[in-house]
């Protein structure tokens, strides 16, 4: 049980995309243009340190997740110039062959527009956060995921993600963030039902994220963020 909980959580907090869908080259592409004020600001060099547990509280780990590149792709209809984000722990680098998962932010939120690898990649059009929005938007979001086994990247679930507040105040070790958007989604499992509620504040990122299983009060999880940095 605890393993089956522990796969879906760790599938949350890694970042998620889609696959090379190329899709007709007679079709015209429309450009993905990053406004002013990203909900998730995205540029080489940006970073955020997280502090985080998994069903032990006094069991912490220290992860960092940084912009390294930037690459321009096709995603089924769109042309973006998009980001390379991974995620590692803080006493190491990403390895040489680590899998990227590529990120943007348009007009209307953030992006989640699948993965690359040495060996294979994947891209979709598909949005994660919408931004702007109002509490009570509600919409699909697909993941991906990398077999490790066989080298490919392949299409995950579609989930419904809810906005569900836009003025949450969050204590971190960071400092204290006012007016955060609270993002919230589900993942199904045959026993059980996990919820995630991500805490963005705009225009810095990602500051923290709570996890509960079947609406029970007690936490089965929990990350803060410590630091970060913005170019």
């Amino acid at each position: 049980m605890h393993l089956r909980i522990f796969l879906t959580f760790i599938s949350a907090v890694i970042i998620v995309g889609g696959c090379g869908f190329i899709g007709n080259e007679d079709e015209e592409l429309t450009e993905l243009v990053a406004p002013v004020d990203e909900l998730i600001p995205l540029e080489v060099g940006n970073y955020w340190v997280y502090e985080q547990w998994y069903l032990d509280p006094s069991n912490t780990d220290t992860v960092r997740e940084e912009v390294i590149g930037k690459r321009q792709i096709i995603a089924e209809d769109i042309i973006v110039n998009a980001f390379e984000s991974v995620r590692f722990r803080y006493d190491t680098r990403p390895v040489d062959d680590a899998v990227l998962p590529i990120k943007a932010n348009g007009p209307d939120g953030h992006y989640f527009l699948g993965g690359w690898a040495k060996v294979d990649s994947l891209y979709i059009n598909n949005r994660r956060y919408k931004y702007p929005a109002k509490v009570g938007d509600a919409w699909k979001s697909t993941s991906t995921i990398y077999d490790s086994k066989n080298g490919e990247f392949l299409i995950g679930n579609s989930r419904t993600i809810e906005l569900i507040d836009t003025t949450k105040t969050v204590v971190t070790p960071a400092g204290t963030f006012e007016n955060c958007y609270v993002y919230k989604n589900n993942d199904f499992s045959p026993t059980s039902t996990l919820t995630h509620f991500y805490y963005i504040k705009p225009t810095v990122g990602i500051i923290g994220l709570d996890s509960i299983i079947d609406d029970e009060p007690e936490l089965l999880g929990q990350w803060r963020i410590l630091e970060y940095k913005l170019n």
